[in-house]
């Protein structure tokens, strides 16, 4: 599913445009949490966040620029394993079409199991969702390396989304698929010696995702080891870094590969009776000292992505999941926080990509 300017508008400056100005797609990737599907949770809980984000590009961006250069797609994917509605904490329609990316024993939760069952199923259907057959898994089933990454090709290993965004399950798988798999770690910034502006342009789409948003995060207990690996292995590099400093500057008009961290955005609730906060707050400090760049939106409402009630229509219509059970922030604060968080995409990401 697509969002985007009014099609005839756009139809008709594309048609008197060059081919360097056709529309540029923003694609976002979308992970529901337990007891959703990735449908609800796109067209539902998530559709304060789309409104806001089309509000504001229409206010950040030159008229008529948007309509000819940007298109924002949304895409899901449901997770592999469906929910016994007997054992939900709830009832309604999600949840007898909710699905789960993992199973847990009953009453535990994923920040304190010591095991998912079935993760290996679900991160392998996200990575195939994220890269073609052209990426390379290790004996393991984990995805080390990216040949059109490595060799600085077309882009053919990659869908190319540009954000993925996880709610509550989703953000916690994403914040372990990230330890677990180096290649959604490293994007490719070609900076080549003989620096050419349209060539770098052609050049500079980028292969994995530029940016992780988790909402409703908590800490992936059963890869509390991947996670602080992490840190160890970043402050282990920042000493060779200082060791190296004059060589790596020397050296790096030659690098034509130069890799860095995506951006990660982490949306927490002060008020989540799901996933504590201070478990999310772990989750991003851990790549905070990971040495990725963190950002941090907050939000009074519950285990929910922020939504006023007049676009909830005054109840709970617009939420999903066990977001049904969570506390609301009044719709003042619930709007502020979706306004950061889309002006943290159109900042990081929407800038970037029509540059």
């Amino acid at each position: 599913m697509s969002t985007s300017g009014n099609s005839n508008e756009t139809e008709n400056q594309s048609s008197s445009s060059s081919s360097s100005s056709s529309a540029r797609a923003i694609k976002i990737l979308c992970l529901h949490g337990k007891y959703e599907n990735g449908n609800s949770f796109l067209n539902r809980a998530l559709l304060p966040l789309r409104r806001t984000l089309e509000e504001r590009l229409e206010q950040k961006c030159p008229r008529g620029q948007r309509q000819r250069q940007l298109s924002i797609q949304w895409e899901e994917l449901t997770a592999p394993f469906p929910i016994d509605p007997k054992s939900a904490p709830f009832s309604n329609e999600d949840v007898e079409r909710g699905f789960q990316w993992w199973t847990l024993p009953k009453g535990v939760r994923s920040f304190e199991a010591t095991e998912y069952g079935g993760f290996e199923q679900s991160e392998q259907l996200v990575l195939d969702k994220l890269l073609s057959s052209n990426s390379n898994n290790n004996d393991n089933g984990h995805y080390d390396d990216c040949k059109s990454i490595e060799n600085g090709n077309d882009g053919s290993c990659s869908n190319n989304y540009d954000i993925v965004l996880g709610h509550s399950q989703g953000a916690i798988l994403l914040s372990a698929l990230l330890a677990r798999n180096e290649v959604l770690r490293n994007i490719p910034t070609p900076l080549p010696s003989n620096y050419n502006k349209e060539e770098d342009k052609k050049q500079k789409s980028h292969k994995m995702p530029m940016a992780y948003i988790l909402n409703g995060a908590a800490w992936p207990n059963p890869y509390n080891s991947e996670l602080l690996a992490l840190s160890k292995h970043n402050n282990t590099r920042n000493d060779n870094d200082i060791d190296n400093k004059h060589q790596n500057e020397d050296d790096r008009g030659e690098d034509n590969n130069i890799s860095s961290h995506p951006k990660i955005l982490f949306l927490m609730s002060k008020n989540d009776p799901i996933n504590p906060t201070s478990s999310a707050q772990k989750v991003c400090e851990t790549y905070r000292t990971a040495g990725f760049d963190v950002s941090v939106v907050t939000h009074n409402g519950g285990h929910a992505v922020p939504m006023p009630k007049r676009i909830g229509k005054g109840n709970d219509d617009g939420a999903s999941g066990d977001a049904k059970n969570s506390r609301r922030g009044d719709d003042d604060d619930a709007q502020r926080a979706l306004v950061e968080v889309a002006d943290w995409i159109i900042d990081n990401v929407v800038v970037v990509k029509m540059q």
